[in-house]
C-alpha cells in the first residue's frame, strides 16, 4: 500500500478534455492513511451548465459565478499535487482534463515530469468479477464506505482514498498494487470555422453589443465558449 499520495476527484462540465470544462477540484493527500491536505474549489468555467449536469452533481450554474476562473486555479492546484502518486476512481479520466487545461493555460512545466497513478477502478475490476458494479458509489455500498455527497469532488475523493486502503486491505499481496504512468497528449485548438464567425457576428448585432475583438482569430473552443455566453446573457436570437 501507498504510504503517501493524493486522492484526487474532479467533476466537469461533460466528458470531453477539450470541448468542456472542470467545474470543481478536489485533492486529499494521504500520509500513513490520514489526510495531512486539502485543496478543494468551485471553477468558473464560463459556459452555461447543461440541466442533467447540474442534476447529477449538485452544482448549478449560481453555485459558480462567483468562483475563481480556472487560470486562477490551476497553477496552485499543481503546486499542491506536487511529486506525489495521484489516486483516483478512473483517475487517468480526471488528468486527461488537467493535462488538457495546463496545455490550454501555457502551463509547460507539467509535460516535463513523469506522473504516476493508482487506479481503483482497474483495482476492483481485476479482482471483484461481477459481483458488484465498479462505479464508485456501488463500491462504496458494497463495502461499507460512507460517502457523503456523490458526484461532488470532496466526497468522491474521499471514498476514492477509503477504498483504495479497502481494496489494499482484502486483496493486495506482496505489493502487487504498483502505480502506473499517466499520459496524456494535449490537442491543440482547431481555429474557428467561418460559419462560427459569421454567427458570432451576428449575435453581437442581434444583441446590440459593443464588440472589438477579431473573431477570425479565436480557436473553436473560444469561439463556442464566447456564443454560449452571449446566449446565456441576452438569449438565443429569435427569427
Amino acid at each position: 500500500m501507498l504510504t503517501r499520495y493524493v486522492s484526487i476527484d474532479l467533476e466537469m462540465s461533460g466528458l470531453s478534455p477539450v470541448k468542456d470544462r472542470i467545474i470543481e477540484i478536489a485533492a486529499l493527500r494521504v500520509e500513513q492513511g490520514k489526510v495531512t491536505g486539502r485543496f478543494e474549489t468551485l471553477v468558473n468555467p464560463n459556459i452555461p451548465i447543461r440541466e442533467h449536469i447540474s442534476e447529477i452533481t449538485g452544482i448549478r450554474e449560481e453555485m459558480l459565478r462567483q468562483s475563481p476562473k480556472i487560470h486562477e486555479v490551476m497553477p496552485e492546484f499543481i503546486g499542491f499535487l506536487g511529486d506525489d502518486v495521484l489516486l483516483g476512481h478512473s483517475v487517468g479520466f480526471d488528468f486527461n482534463f488537467i493535462m488538457q487545461s495546463c496545455f490550454d493555460l501555457g502551463i509547460e512545466d507539467v509535460f516535463a515530469r513523469e506522473w504516476y497513478g493508482m487506479d481503483t477502478l482497474l483495482i476492483a475490476r481485476k479482482h471483484l468479477g461481477t459481483e458488484t458494479e465498479k462505479n464508485l458509489d456501488k463500491l462504496c455500498k458494497y463495502y461499507g464506505i460512507e460517502e457523503k455527497e456523490h458526484h461532488r469532488a470532496g466526497s468522491d475523493a474521499q471514498a476514492a482514498a477509503h477504498l483504495y486502503e479497502k481494496l489494499c486491505g482484502i486483496y493486495e499481496k506482496d505489493g502487487e498494487f504498483e502505480p502506473v504512468r499517466l499520459c496524456y497528449k494535449p490537442k491543440k485548438q482547431t481555429m474557428i470555422a467561418a460559419k462560427q464567425v459569421r454567427f458570432l457576428e451576428k449575435l453581437v448585432r442581434y444583441h446590440g453589443l459593443e464588440q472589438d475583438r477579431d473573431f477570425s482569430k479565436l480557436t473553436q473552443r473560444e469561439g463556442s465558449r464566447l456564443a454560449d455566453m452571449i446566449i446565456s446573457k441576452y438569449g438565443k436570437i429569435h427569427h
